[in-house]
């Protein structure tokens, strides 16, 4: 914030393109910035939307695209302009998943998860007749070979594999407030980020992650995965958790990161994990905190 007062308002969401550009999102003051070599780029979006959190997606062709009330935007020629999608049009868009495979999955804020073609044709999906209590899909993330992830906000899981959806349920996820953050494995396993801890879903069965010792359960916002296949997520209220081989490392203030929530979290291109909090970035290099 001292090299770039314009963003004093912090990164509420991360994410790198197909030209290792850095994008982030400051929630708190509505802008959308761009930083790569030394050099920052910002734009004002409270034009485009009112919500509280705004969420960053990697589209097809590697760019970075924004949600703004029901609608893509992304810069071209250095200016916002519309992320055209056939099929989108009157849905209530909650969250996004752009699939390899050149699907588009849609979460409907009033209910209601749609596969969008390639051709702009789309189809209701009904997570109910599957055994589904809720309609209302909340988080979306893929997993191998096309397969789709998509919690509700009852914290019901449902899996698509090879056209066949499956609902899985546990009383203890059910009880663990908003989940907030998913990461799908290429294993097949789904991480989940509740306000309540972190949970792991693999071959049906459902397993909370808790470190030995800890007082308050994490909150967690954003998960992602290091090159050396540790498990990372930022927290609200314990700052930012590694996982490795069984092993928690804990980033907080008192060993350099920044104050504030830890909000989100995503592999910088030069290496590390950059960490975006409610007051500013943070590099974690080899166990290192370095200001951003």
């Amino acid at each position: 914030h001292t090299t770039y007062p314009e963003l004093k308002g912090g990164a509420f969401d991360l994410k790198v393109d197909h030209e290792n550009i850095i994008w982030g999102f400051d929630t708190n003051y509505r802008k959308l910035y761009a930083y790569k070599d030394g050099a920052l780029e910002t734009w004002e979006t409270s034009n485009y939307t009112s919500v509280v959190d705004y969420t960053l997606f990697e589209a097809w062709d590697g760019k970075i695209v924004f949600l703004g009330k029901d609608s893509f935007y992304h810069i071209k020629n250095g200016a916002i302009e519309k992320y055209n999608v056939s099929g989108i049009e009157d849905l209530q868009i909650y969250d996004a998943l752009f699939a390899k495979n050149g699907l588009l999955w849609i979460a409907d804020y009033r209910g209601g998860l749609y596969r969008i073609n390639s051709d702009g044709t789309r189809e209701l999906i009904d997570l109910t007749q599957y055994g589904s209590g809720s309609r209302r899909v909340s988080r979306l993330a893929e997993g191998p070979n096309s397969e789709v992830w998509a919690v509700t906000v009852d914290n019901e899981v449902a899996h698509m594999s090879a056209g066949t959806w499956t609902v899985y349920t546990n009383s203890m996820l059910s009880r663990s407030g908003q989940t907030r953050g998913i990461f799908g494995e290429e294993s097949g396993a789904l991480w989940m980020g509740t306000e309540a801890g972190i949970y792991r879903l693999s071959g049906g069965r459902f397993d909370q992650v808790v470190e030995i010792g800890q007082v308050a359960p994490d909150h967690v916002f954003s998960i992602a995965k290091t090159p050396e296949g540790a498990l990372v997520y930022s927290t609200m209220n314990n700052g930012l958790k590694l996982l490795h081989k069984g092993s928690f490392e804990t980033y907080s203030p008192r060993n350099g990161l920044k104050p504030g929530i830890a909000r989100c979290v995503v592999a910088d291109p030069t290496g590390g994990q950059l960490v975006g909090t409610t007051v500013g970035l943070n590099l974690i290099l080899n166990g290192q905190v370095i200001d951003k």
